[in-house]
């Protein structure tokens, strides 16, 4: 019918630009199911108390970018290998071809985009945050090599940080290389070590360093360290606030 086909129209428009409503059920593995719970959840907190838009002003299309990001890295593991083992031991997985389809699209753009981003890296073509240590990160800098870039041309590298939601393939394998590398310097820690080390790194790296997630992860430093995040914090508050007050 004409109404079946708006309405699908509707809801995959939503989907390609993001907007869709956080829905847990629209997620494919846990991680993301997690992240449209939160979402969702958030959603609920800021209807009932509106003055937490100034600290998280965007909720819904963060979360979707994240669960974009999520559905397709992780769907080697989850729609690759595990999910199929379920179905080997008798277990409906997927009701239609069509949902079939879509998995194996995810676990082939997982899979690609983590290993092209890889090669960039090995090729010094892709670079992630970069050094944490002060000394080594200057060095790093006056190499002429730039945090979150991809490299054009022979010097010039321009930044990916707001390409979500590719963004974020670039950024995690980026990080998880670059701290993999650090760890295989350190003798005194295992293989095991390095990546687990690594993988927290780079994850903890690309969400805080998000735009759209600014003001939870300031928020998330006062509340850790008041002392020193909290007076900035209180003078920001007050710029959004004051303007917006006598706008009204």
């Amino acid at each position: 019918k004409l109404g079946d086909i708006a309405r699908n129209a509707l809801e995959e428009s939503r989907i390609a630009t993001f907007t869709s409503a956080n829905n847990p059920e629209n997620a494919f593995n846990p991680l993301s199911r997690g992240v449209q719970t939160m979402g969702r959840g958030a959603q609920k907190l800021a209807k009932a108390f509106p003055p937490l838009r100034l600290i998280v002003p965007f909720i819904n299309t963060p979360t979707n970018l994240v669960s974009f990001y999520l559905d397709r890295q992780f769907a080697p593991v989850f729609e690759g290998i595990i999910n199929p083992l379920k179905a080997a031991m008798g277990k409906e997985i997927y009701g239609s071809p069509e949902a079939r389809a879509e998995a194996l699209g995810r676990v082939a753009t997982g899979t690609a985009m983590t290993m092209l981003v890889a090669n960039y890296v090995m090729q010094g073509r892709v670079t992630g945050g970069g050094p944490q240590d002060k000394n080594q990160r200057q060095v790093w800098l006056a190499a002429g090599n730039q945090p979150y870039s991809f490299q054009v041309g022979e010097n010039k590298w321009v930044s990916y940080s707001r390409m979500d939601p590719f963004a974020s393939f670039f950024g995690v394998v980026a990080d998880l290389m670059e701290g993999m590398a650090d760890g295989a310097e350190d003798k005194d820690s295992s293989f095991a070590e390095d990546i687990m080390t690594a993988t927290v790194m780079s994850f903890s790296r690309n969400i805080g360093q998000k735009t759209y997630l600014q003001g939870f992860t300031r928020m998330a430093k006062v509340i850790d360290n008041p002392d020193t995040y909290g007076e900035g914090w209180v003078r920001q508050m007050a710029g959004t606030v004051v303007p917006t007050a006598f706008s009204q």
